[in-house]
């Protein structure tokens, strides 16, 4: 696991928009700080794969958003579609293209303006060159209202590393992570997504995390 303060990192700061509809809720400052995924939740990974494996590998996706996390919905002449996921994060040319998804970037910008910290716990990998080009990302994409960045081997369970922090408002994209982080005491909200859209909290998981449709849906935003 290796842990980026952001603030010690030297950035270039972007103008972000400031129009949004998102309206911080009264009670925020009696909130926890936020601790998020990254992949499917802020960063759109999959719109950059398939430009990935179409450049580089001559495969064109037939969908962008898959319902499935293996790909194979996008891919279906492909046995394995997954398979280039490892070529891809340690590109750094290529995973440094991948961009914040708009909504994403509305509802950080919010977050660090009412005083939240922000902390980015990504399981994309911790070699150098993934390491390097997703904090050009952020960088990039987000300028200075991360707090940190904690990045893990790829496709690690953050369930450990969320053990031993401060409570938080947690938010994932996969079903698996969000019941086990919910045994760590955290408020865990699941980012609806194509793959993880037939997910029902308390029939599957006994109601331990909830669903948020959109960023409108975490308990910051009335």
């Amino acid at each position: 696991m290796v842990v980026y303060k952001y603030t010690e990192i030297s950035h270039r700061h972007m103008k972000m928009t400031q129009k949004t509809d998102l309206k911080i809720a009264e009670n925020i400052s009696d909130l926890p700080d936020l601790i998020s995924d990254s992949d499917g939740v802020i960063t759109d990974l999959s719109s950059t794969y398939h430009e990935y494996m179409l450049e580089v590998h001559g495969h064109k996706a037939v969908v962008n958003e898959p319902s499935f996390f293996s790909f194979k919905d996008a891919y279906p002449n492909l046995e394995k579609p997954h398979q280039y996921i490892p070529d891809f994060v340690n590109d750094p040319y290529w995973f440094a293209k991948i961009s914040v998804y708009p909504d994403a970037k509305i509802a950080l910008q919010k977050l660090h303006q009412a005083g939240k910290k922000i902390t980015i716990v990504t399981s994309c990998g911790d070699s150098k060159e993934t390491m390097r080009a997703r904090l050009e990302c952020y960088e990039r994409e987000l300028g200075n209202i991360v707090s940190d960045v904690i990045f893990q081997p790829l496709a690690k369970c953050k369930s450990d590393t969320l053990s031993g922090m401060p409570k938080s408002v947690f938010f994932d994209d996969l079903e698996s992570v969000c019941n086990e982080v919910s045994a760590h005491g955290h408020d865990v909200y699941m980012r609806q997504r194509n793959y993880n859209i037939n997910v029902c909290p308390l029939r599957d998981f006994g109601g331990n995390f909830k669903i948020a449709k959109s960023w409108s849906d975490l308990p910051y935003f009335d």
